[in-house]
């Protein structure tokens, strides 16, 4: 990156000879000297950020191609999670026996109430079967 002149990114050029630079993308190797430090996006983005960058970037059975500006998109979204686990404190019931007393009959429920439960099944479904099944994290 330090011999490329980046100060028109829509025509970058080698520093030293003003040539056009090839752009590829390769599989990440150590002996080509082309890796990602995790410790250094551990510093600046967190762990959590990163570990869910690399789980949710890619299915497990494809090559991650690295994009760290995605990380920025992971960390908005842990903080959006947050926000909404905090902001409910007060309404999250205190023991298993007040989650069960606190839930209506199914026959009590309006058809809004019936189809949000529907949905709140089939989600939880789907995620169990992406993390048991086919792995896919990032879905």
């Amino acid at each position: 990156p330090e011999e490329v002149d980046l100060s028109n990114p829509q025509e970058p050029k080698i520093t030293a000879t003003s040539e056009t630079p090839n752009i590829s993308f390769e599989k990440m190797s150590k002996s080509k000297y082309n890796g990602v430090d995790p410790a250094s996006c551990i510093e600046k983005y967190g762990a959590d950020a990163t570990r869910a960058h690399i789980l949710f970037q890619a299915p497990v059975s494809e090559v991650l191609e690295w994009d760290e500006d995605r990380i920025v998109g992971i960390q908005r979204w842990f903080n959006r999670v947050w926000r909404v686990v905090t902001s409910n404190r007060s309404a999250r019931p205190k023991s298993p026996t007040e989650i069960e007393t606190a839930l209506p009959e199914p026959s009590a429920l309006s058809e809004e109430e019936a189809d949000l439960l529907l949905l709140t099944e089939q989600t939880i479904s789907s995620v169990s079967e992406s993390l048991t099944s086919t792995f896919t994290l990032n879905t």
